[in-house]
């Protein structure tokens, strides 16, 4: 059944948002409120929104494999459950867009590279002079016309 509240294209500033924590703290996974992404979002990116509005960018991020959740509800002793953080890591088909963007990037730099390095070769090797219409093997005559 089709969701008339869902998301047709996700904001991926969440995903940048929730790597940037990753990058921070070196690991693979993240376990932020959503309170705390909502801050980050809007300090980072400039885009406020309520967190209704998270859910379902958070869900249509999962839907289209671009991040995965794991729900974290371990119980107690008394068999009571205490509610945890979500661990979010980066789905699969949202690494597959990072390593094209990065391949994309190590291609540009390659070329770039490429073309400083033929600025600074001196410019008689960009533009090979025609030789001469004068003969190297005749006597030039430096003394003046007769």
């Amino acid at each position: 059944m089709h969701d008339p509240n869902a998301v047709i294209n996700p904001d991926y500033r969440v995903m940048e948002v929730l790597l940037g924590l990753m990058g921070r703290f070196r690991k693979t996974y993240v376990y932020p409120s959503r309170g705390k992404i909502l801050e980050l979002l809007k300090a980072f990116t400039g885009r406020s929104m309520s967190l209704r509005t998270l859910a379902r960018h958070m869900r249509a991020l999962e839907r289209d494999h671009h991040l995965r959740r794991q729900r974290r509800y371990p119980e107690l002793v008394n068999g009571a459950t205490r509610y945890r953080t979500t661990l979010y890591f980066p789905g699969g088909r949202y690494l597959a867009r990072l390593s094209r963007g990065a391949n994309a990037l190590i291609g540009w730099a390659k070329a770039r590279s490429q073309r400083d390095a033929r600025r600074m070769l001196p410019r008689s090797a960009h533009n090979p002079q025609p030789p001469s219409a004068v003969d190297s093997s005749e006597p030039v005559d430096n003394h003046g016309p007769p």
